[in-house]
């Protein structure tokens, strides 16, 4: 892959990066901060892709229930969110058992008042409506500049 394509390319995909975190922490739910840690950006000759961590799915569009989310999680969460009674830090282990049964229970909806959803969503929304454009054109003044050169190249040897 050609590097000033990738470095566009590559730049686009770390101004979705960030938004997506600023996204995550304008709305108030960061807890452990592994959604943050887990976003990588890969790019391709053929794709800019962006993987974030397993529960950022949940953070989107909630979860159905069935199947209990894992117990160490739920824990590792109590102990780095911020704002938890002090109830709620002192029996860590039967309190993230007691969420990890409702969860499974009623599962998690989102909407809802301690998550509006679309913290995904929103900034993909936001990119195809905006900075792809910006990218597209980024991207045009190379292939015009290689165009130019081609049809230069191809009138030299004729």
């Amino acid at each position: 892959m050609d590097k000033q394509f990738e470095k566009i390319v590559q730049k686009y995909a770390d101004i979705i990066v960030r938004k997506l975190i600023a996204t995550y922490d304008e709305m108030g739910i960061r807890a452990t901060g592994d959604y943050e840690k887990e976003l990588e950006s890969e790019i391709t000759d053929k794709y800019m892709i962006i993987r974030g961590a397993f529960h950022s799915q949940f953070m989107e569009s909630g979860r159905r229930p069935g199947g209990r989310p894992p117990i160490p999680s739920i824990i590792r969460w109590i102990e780095t969110k911020k704002g938890l009674p002090p109830s709620m830090l002192k029996n860590k282990k039967g309190v993230a058992f007691a969420i990890a049964n409702k969860i499974a229970k009623e599962g998690v909806s989102v909407p809802s008042k301690h998550n509006k959803g679309e913290v995904i969503s929103k900034v993909i929304n936001d990119f195809l409506q905006d900075d792809v454009y910006k990218m597209i054109d980024e991207l045009g003044i190379i292939w015009r500049k290689r165009f130019s050169s081609d049809i230069n190249n191809i009138f030299k040897a004729a």
